[in-house]
């Protein structure tokens, strides 16, 4: 059976502790993600979406 949609998916993590005391920790996280849909029969279907998020938190110890 021959398909006629690709598709591409990724995704990135960091998480970081940016501060670190003996009451709280910070922490700041990026995530990214890259998702393409190709379709070899119609060209003008292809989509792509770039996504990103930012977090900050404040964790009590």
């Amino acid at each position: 059976m021959f398909r006629n949609e690709e598709n591409l998916k990724w995704r990135g993590v960091l998480d970081w502790a940016v501060h670190s005391s003996t009451e709280w920790v910070a922490k700041i996280g990026f995530e990214a993600g890259y998702n393409r849909v190709t379709n070899r029969a119609a060209r003008s279907a292809d989509t792509a979406d770039i996504s990103g998020v930012v977090r900050l938190g404040i964790v009590a110890r």
